[in-house]
Parts: structure tokens; C-alpha cells; sequence
């Protein structure tokens, strides 16, 4: 009998309970990576907390060291302007031309303080110099305290009010065009008679210069290198204009106050023509209604192309430009003897112009004859005096060869002729004298026939004298007032 047996293979993979763990182990595994989630996000909050609050308590550091900066600098500045209560009136004022800076050290912080005055009307509290009635009745002063700690934040200011002292002020204000002249010196002499007591000052940028002095009378006196009054004077105690309101009497307790203007000099060039061609002369006027009168440039007697000023014409404007002509007063004007208008000129502040200046050309002749039948011959050397009636001056010139005057042409003007032969020749002791004439258009005299005496006769457009009959050498055939000596 065979026997049979079976064998039972185990079975893998399936344990009693294995689903059961692998199941619980996952879980386990899913609240391990909950929880590290969890913790980094509760580490970044507290992180942030952290740098909040340090950000918070830097901010509050730094608004603190600011507002304690600013403190600092208030403080200075009291102190400062507490210093100028202090000091002489005479030194406070000085700060009204200048400021002071200074730069001071305080808790290792540096702080630069800038110290100014001004003047002030009692009326208005307006700046000393502002408006037509200017005067200083107070100071007031102020101290502007800045520091890089500050950042852009504006400097600290602290103000005061000083009272004036128990004298007087005296006030010069300065202008150019109208504005506000800085950095000119000003210089206020006495109380008189005292010539020998000089206070002096400079002009602030609001164009003032203020004088705490003893009532009495003053001199006040502007003055720049390169600057100009309206006529041409460095110093402005020496222009007519303000000659007379430079002098001031002072009273206790008031302002008196002086205006002046100044401005960069310049400089004119006059070139003299006659009849279109470059011709010579020896003196031209600059003339503006803006000025005490007319200035003369040149040398009576000295011939040039042309003649410049020295740096000494004040710069009026577009509106108020400068008549330019050949002369020596205003009555060698053009206009002054019915002819064209005078060239006009501008010059700019520092700068220069040049103008052409016409002189009337003035034909003369003179023959040793008697007339035109008998003319005899040119003579050379005579003595030919044109006296310029209105102006009061004596050109004195020789004929040439040809008998004929040197110079192509003179100013504009009223004449008197004058011509004597000489003490030898065919003419030697003869002489004559002309009515008086004008030299009065771009052609010369329009009363040329009133030169010669030989009934208005004309030889090429030249007037001519005719010496032969002359009057004899004695004085007393002579007009009284005559040029001739």
C-alpha cells in the first residue's frame, strides 16, 4: 500500500497584522512633517518679531539723537544771539555788510552758525533800505544754525531785537539801474569841522551802508575802482549832483538818509570825418539829460583821428543814450545852430563804443591882393584865429602854401574870423575880421560868403580873404572884442 503526503507550501507576504502597521507607520510619518512645517513658520514669525522690534527701537534711537541734535543747535543759537546783546552797537552793525560763520564741536557733532543783522523800519519792519523812506530804527539780528546730523532738514533760527542806540544813523543807500549795489565802500566823515574822523563800511547786498554816529553834521561818500557816478566821478562827494545831499546834519534819535548810484565805467572812441573822408580833430562833447551837463574830451589845439575817453562813462541805458559831437560846450551842438540831429552812442556796463563824428568842412582862402581882379599871391603862415563865440574858445591855425586853412573841417558852431598877414611878406601888418558866422551844415557854413571881403565872391567853394584890404596894423581900426591881438 502506498502512502500518500501532502505538503502545505507557507504562504508569504501576509503576516497577521502587517496591513495594520504599515498603515499606522505612515501616519506617523505625515504628523512628523506637519509638525517641522509648523515650527519653521512659527521660527520666521518670532524672527520678524524680533526685527520688528529692533527695527522699532533703532527708529526711536535715531529720532531721538535727531531731535536732541536739533536741540544742540537751538541752543547754540540762543547763546549766540544772547553774545550780541552784549557787544557795542558799532560791531552788531558790522554784521549787516558781513555775516559771521563759525564752526563749533558739541558732543562730537559739528555745527556751523552764521550770524547776521539788519536794520529795520519802526514803520513797516521792512529791511532799512526797502522803499523811499528808509530808515533804521532797530536791528534786528539772527543766527541760522546748520549740521550734517540735521541731514536736509532747514537750519535752526533763532531771532532778536536790538534797540537803537541813544544817537542817530545815518544811512547810505547805494543802486545801480535802480537795484541794490553790494561791496561798494562808504565812508562818513566828521561830526564837523573835523575833516580827520573817517567811519567806514562797505554796502550790503541790499545795497545799504548804516552808521550808528553822534548827532552833527557828516560828509557821506561812495566810491568803487571801476564804478561811476551819472557824471563820471569815482567818488560820489565829488559829483555836483551830490554834492550838496552828501552833507548831512545829524539829530538825536533819527536816520538821515543818502542815496547814490554807481555803476561799471566804460569808455568812447570818437572818430572824426569831414565831407564823408577821415578828417583830424581836437575835441568832442558827450552829452545825456540824464547828466548835470555836457563833458568835454580832448585838447583844444591837439589833432587826432580819433580821441578816446578815459574809463569813465557811467553806462545809461538804451532809452537814455549819449549825444556824440565835435566841440567843446553845448552850443557846438548841431541842433544848437538849426542842423541835423548829434550821433547818438550806447555804452554797456565796463564796456565801449565808437562812433564816427562829423566836422563841417570850413573853406578858407587868403590872398596878399586886394581882390578878385587883383588877388596877388597865397600866403603862407597867416595867422587865422576862429573864435567860437558861444563856447568861448580860440582855435589858432597857420595857412599852407596854398594859402588855405590845415584842418578839413571844425565843429559845428558860431565864428568869428580872425586873420593876420604876419610880420613880414606882402601881407606882413594887414588884417581882417569877419562878421560873425555858423558853422552849421554837413557842407560847412551856409553863410561862407560872409567870410570873405570881396563881395561874396566864391573861387571853388573857398571863401576868400583878401588881405590888401585888410585893415591896417593899428589896433584902433579894429572892432572892439575882436579875435585878432
Amino acid at each position: 500500500m502506498t502512502s500518500q503526503r501532502t505538503h502545505r507550501r507557507p504562504q508569504r507576504g501576509r503576516q497577521p497584522g502587517g496591513e495594520a502597521d504599515r498603515l499606522r507607520r505612515r501616519g506617523i510619518a505625515g504628523e512628523s512633517g506637519d509638525t517641522l512645517i509648523e515650527v519653521m513658520i512659527s521660527a520666521l514669525i518670532v524672527a520678524g518679531v524680533v526685527m520688528g522690534t529692533f527695527y522699532g527701537l533703532d527708529s526711536t534711537n535715531r529720532v531721538t539723537a535727531f531731535e536732541r541734535t536739533r536741540a544742540e543747535a537751538d541752543t547754540l543759537a540762543q547763546a549766540a544771539e544772547d553774545q550780541l546783546r552784549s557787544e557795542p552797537i558799532s560791531r552788531v552793525a558790522e554784521l549787516e555788510r558781513e555775516a559771521h560763520t563759525e564752526a563749533i564741536v558739541e558732543n562730537h557733532t559739528r555745527f556751523t552758525l552764521r550770524t547776521t543783522a539788519q536794520y529795520r523800519s519802526a514803520t513797516s519792519g521792512s529791511a532799512s533800505c526797502s522803499g523811499g523812506a528808509a530808515s533804521a530804527d532797530y536791528i534786528e539780528t539772527a543766527t541760522a544754525v546748520s549740521s550734517p546730523a540735521l541731514n536736509s532738514s532747514h537750519p535752526v533760527i533763532e531771532t532778536a531785537i536790538i534797540s537803537p542806540p541813544p544817537e542817530t544813523a545815518l544811512l547810505v543807500r547805494v543802486l545801480d539801474s535802480a537795484e541794490p549795489l553790494g561791496g561798494i565802500g562808504v565812508t562818513a566823515t566828521g561830526p564837523a569841522p573835523s575833516t580827520a574822523s573817517h567811519h567806514s563800511s562797505t554796502s550790503a547786498s541790499a545795497g545799504c551802508a548804516t552808521f550808528p554816529l553822534a548827532p552833527g553834521e557828516y560828509t557821506a561818500n561812495a566810491y568803487r575802482a571801476g564804478y561811476v557816478t551819472p557824471n563820471g566821478y569815482e567818488n560820489s562827494a565829488e559829483d555836483p549832483t551830490y554834492k550838496s545831499s552828501s552833507t548831512k546834519y545829524l539829530v538825536a534819535e533819527a536816520t538821515a538818509t543818502d542815496t547814490v548810484e554807481l555803476a561799471p565805467a566804460g569808455q568812447l572812441e570818437a572818430k572824426f570825418t569831414s565831407g564823408g573822408a577821415a578828417a583830424e580833430g581836437d575835441t568832442f562833447v558827450a552829452s545825456n539829460a540824464a547828466m548835470e551837463g555836457p563833458r568835454s574830451f580832448g585838447t583844444l589845439g591837439a589833432y587826432h583821428a580819433a580821441i578816446s575817453t578815459p574809463n569813465s562813462i557811467f553806462p545809461f541805458p538804451a532809452s537814455k543814450k549819449y549825444g556824440i559831437y565835435a566841440g567843446t560846450c553845448s552850443y557846438d551842438a548841431p541842433e544848437a545852430v538849426g542842423s541835423a540831429k548829434a550821433v547818438e552812442a550806447q555804452v554797456s556796463p565796463g564796456g565801449s563804443s565808437s562812433v564816427e563824428v562829423p566836422l563841417p568842412p570850413l573853406r578858407v582862402e587868403v590872398f596878399s591882393g586886394t581882390g578878385k581882379s587883383s588877388k596877388g599871391s597865397a600866403v603862407s603862415g597867416a595867422v587865422v584865429r576862429l573864435a567860437d563865440t558861444r563856447c568861448s574858445t580860440v582855435r589858432e591855425l597857420h595857412t599852407n602854401s596854398e594859402g588855405r586853412l590845415p584842418l578839413a573841417g571844425v565843429p559845428f558852431g558860431t565864428y568869428e574870423l580872425c586873420v593876420t598877414g604876419g610880420s613880414s611878406g606882402p601881407a606882413a601888418g594887414r588884417k581882417y575880421t569877419t562878421p560873425v558866422f555858423q558853422n552849421n551844415t554837413a557842407t560847412g557854413p551856409s553863410e561862407l560868403t560872409a567870410i570873405t571881403n570881396d563881395a561874396g565872391q566864391l573861387e571853388g567853394g573857398y571863401a576868400v580873404v583878401y588881405l590888401g584890404s585888410g585893415a591896417p596894423g593899428s589896433p584902433g581900426t579894429l572892432a572892439k572884442g575882436s579875435t585878432c591881438p
